[in-house]
């Protein structure tokens, strides 16, 4: 079967569509993905020739073409395993695409250069070569407040300011160099004061609960953003 072909076939078939990707309040929304025409690990530019727009299905099937055309390489196997889980590190395809790519991963060895630095970093030694101090050690609670005092009173440049202000989706952001006055401040602060908390309120974040799967306790919030449905240790665990 040649490979190569039909992953042509695909990604010319994306580009003569002419895609776009919508905004989610769009009344036809389809999801797009971002790919790299020729992967990055080749020597791929972040060039707007070099990408495309994929569905997710698509996506999923060209990164399964490129284990077969770059047969061997590691780093192509390594994209590939990580499509097979979501953000949450749940599994998400087939039983047997899993397997496949857990079988690509473990059939071709790492690289001398990257066992190195796994075994360095093991020993607590940097990139740079030299043994890092922090190796095996924790911040004590003093250090941890001095950490966070310089960055509070880090200068933030012009260029910084400008990204931060900038949206996701490229709006730019509408007090962007403007500041808020005192007669702003004042109101904003009086409008603050007086503001009645409930005590069920107040409960609700101080309650805390345990997570199902790892057992660790926190309030309810962090308990439904990172625990229960969402923890970390459920594939473990199943």
């Amino acid at each position: 079967m040649n490979y190569q072909k039909i992953h042509d076939k695909l990604i010319e078939k994306a580009k003569i569509s002419n895609r776009v990707k919508p905004k989610k309040i769009d009344f036809n929304y389809v999801y797009y993905e971002k790919h790299h025409i020729i992967p990055r690990c080749m020597g791929g530019s972040n060039d707007i020739d070099n990408l495309v727009l994929l569905t997710a299905r698509e996506h999923f099937i060209i990164h399964k073409l490129l284990t077969y055309i770059y047969k061997g390489n590691r780093k192509i196997a390594c994209a590939f395993h990580r499509m097979t889980y979501n953000k949450q590190g749940k599994l998400i395809i087939s039983g047997r695409d899993y397997l496949y790519a857990r079988e690509l991963i473990c059939s071709i060895p790492r690289s001398k250069e990257t066992c190195k630095k796994i075994s360095e970093s093991l020993k607590g030694i940097d990139h740079s070569g030299e043994k890092n101090s922090m190796f095996g050690k924790h911040h004590s609670f003093e250090s941890k407040k001095i950490i966070g005092l310089k960055s509070s009173q880090k200068i933030i440049t012009e260029e910084t300011k400008i990204k931060h202000s900038l949206a996701t989706k490229g709006e730019k952001n509408g007090m962007f160099g403007k500041y808020h006055t005192e007669e702003s401040n004042k109101r904003n602060s009086e409008k603050h004061k007086g503001v009645y908390v409930s005590l069920e309120t107040k409960m609700k974040h101080r309650k805390q609960d345990k997570c199902i799967y790892c057992g660790f306790e926190c309030n309810i919030s962090n308990l439904h953003r990172y625990h229960n449905e969402n923890c970390k240790k459920i594939n473990i665990l199943i």
